[in-house]
Order: structure tokens, then C-alpha cells, then sequence
């Protein structure tokens, strides 16, 4: 007994959706589907009114963007199976036992990571290439890697979970800016003690940003862990499980920090362009978020 909730911004979820279903219709499983339009432009709305027709698919359409975080919360507030199921809505299938390999391993304290995929080839588009590099090399890991560290290895894009382990959770609803909300759940998963299990049951994430968006997300998101830092309770603990924090505190301590500010102004420029050029290097992103980090903290 299964409720999908999908997180839906701007994209089409149309195969998504009946590639699941047909899972889920041969796993003899109750079980739902519920789309959550975060205010999407209005040339989607064809699209909803398409899915809306399916057998046990819902769709909630919000007024205004609620965000990553609180259109989580809101599905799961409308789920009615015990079992939630949450993928992304630039998702796509790529194993025909993606649901039963889910259903298969349920329990009731436990949550399931199944895993990110991408494509072999690189996209066509140059301008997408640094979205694919980061996450052939950043994200799409084996369950045996990500084992390894369970709690920090949490993704919101493809989990499983008991609804009465997300109703004590929840996400963060105060993190408006992109990204981090996976970080304070996981590092919530942990301190409540609840187990965390991740397997091979990846899905292929579709929606590859230009260098260009990508990278002011990630300026977006390294100054939201900056605020998200200086308003945890634990900043400490924050710090020590986020390595771009734990990686900056200690070039401040070696007494590196005016270096970055020295790489920035000098070379700041043609990171950049590298970056967003045919052959993107993830250690110059890496140094990219540093410098971001070094100029918020002054």
C-alpha cells in the first residue's frame, strides 16, 4: 500500500507517470499516485488535466511555488497509504522492477534510497555538459558507495518511507533557497535513529540545467548554507557533515582563506568560463563554491 508523491515544477511528467503505473497496477498493491503542480506555467496545465483522468492519479495544483520542502510536506499531508514513495518529476524509470523492489523490501522504521541515475552518453548540448559531469561523478553512486555514509548519502530524489517515520520528520520548510533540505533530513533520520538502507534501484534524472543556471543554483545554495549555518542549532555538527563546510573551516584554520579571496579576484573569470565552456572541470567547481563560501564569510 503505496502513496507516489511527485513534485512537479515546470516539467512533464507524462511518461513518468505511466511507466509507474504500470508497475504499480501488476504489483496488486493498493496504491495512489499524487502529482504536485508547484505553480507551473500555464502551458502545463494541458498536461495535468491529461493525467488527472488516469486511475489513481490525483493532482494537486498549488496557487503559488511552495518550494522543494513544502510541496514534499503537503503531499505527504494528503497521502493515505502508510508507505510514500517520493520522485522528483525530472525522473524516469530504468529497471521494469523499480516498484517491487521498493514494495519488496518495506518496513515499518525504515527508509529506502534507491539511487540516481544518468545517461551514459553526454548530452548533445554543451551548455548541459557541466550539469552531467557533476552528477555522473557527484550523484550517481552505487548503493555500495553510498552505504558507506547512509544518513549524509540521503537524497530526496528517489526515497521510500514509512509515513509515520515522515510525519515525525518532516522537511524543513524554513530552507527557502535550493538545496540543503536533503542535508537536515538525513542529519534528522540520524539523530532520531531511524535506519537507512540504500539500494540499486536508481532512476534516471532527465533534467539537466544549463552551466549557467547551474551555477547561479549553486551561488543559491552555498549562500543558503551559509544562513542555514548561522541559524542551526548545532552549527558544529552541520559543519562536520557537509564537506564544503568541513573543507572551508579547515583552510581557515591553516590560514588559507585570504588565498581564495586571492584566486577569486584574479581568476575568477576564467573559472567561470571554463565552467560553462565544452570541457567543465569539477575541481574548478569544487574551488568555484569555495570562493563563493570565502566572499560570503568575508
Amino acid at each position: 500500500m503505496v502513496s507516489v508523491l511527485i513534485s512537479v515544477y515546470n516539467q512533464d511528467p507524462s511518461s513518468l507517470v505511466h511507466d509507474l503505473l504500470i508497475q504499480l497496477e501488476d504489483s496488486g498493491s493498493p496504491f495512489e499516485i499524487i502529482l504536485g503542480n508547484d505553480a507551473s506555467d500555464s502551458k502545463f496545465m494541458p498536461i495535468f488535466r491529461g493525467l488527472e483522468g488516469l486511475n489513481g492519479v490525483i493532482v494537486f495544483h498549488a496557487d503559488i511555488n511552495l518550494g522543494r520542502s513544502k510541496i514534499r510536506n503537503t503531499l505527504a499531508s494528503q497521502a493515505k497509504y502508510p508507505y510514500l514513495l517520493f520522485i522528483d518529476g525530472d525522473a524516469g524509470i530504468k529497471s521494469s522492477d523499480f516498484v517491487s523492489s521498493y514494495l519488496d523490501k518495506a518496513r515499518a522504521d525504515t527508509v529506502i534510497c534507491g539511487g540516481t541515475a544518468y545517461s551514459d552518453t553526454a548530452p548533445e548540448n554543451q551548455d548541459e555538459l557541466l550539469r552531467w559531469k557533476y552528477g555522473v561523478a557527484r550523484e550517481a553512486r552505487p548503493a555500495i558507495r553510498r552505504v558507506q555514509k547512509p544518513y549524509s548519502s540521503f537524497s530526496s530524489f528517489n526515497f521510500f518511507i514509512p509515513a509515520e517515520v515522515f510525519d515525525d520528520i518532516r522537511f524543513n520548510e524554513k530552507i527557502l533557497r535550493y538545496g540543503h533540505e536533503d542535508t537536515i533530513f538525513g542529519i534528522e533520520l540520524e539523530n532520531k535513529n531511524y535506519p537507512v538502507i540504500h539500494i540499486d534501484n536508481q532512476l534516471i534524472h532527465k533534467g539537466l540545467e544549463t552551466a549557467g543556471l547551474f551555477l547561479h543554483k549553486t551561488r543559491d545554495s552555498v549562500e543558503g548554507l551559509v544562513e542555514l549555518m548561522n541559524s542551526y542549532e548545532n552549527p558544529d555538527d552541520l559543519i562536520k557533515k557537509v564537506r564544503l563546510l568541513s573543507k572551508y573551516r579547515k583552510l581557515r584554520k591553516w590560514g588559507l582563506s585570504s588565498l581564495l579571496t586571492m584566486i577569486n579576484k584574479s581568476s575568477g573569470k576564467r573559472i567561470r568560463k571554463n565552467l560553462t565552456g565544452p570541457a567543465p572541470s569539477l575541481r574548478l567547481l569544487d574551488l568555484y563554491k569555495l570562493c563563493i563560501l570565502n566572499d560570503i564569510q568575508g
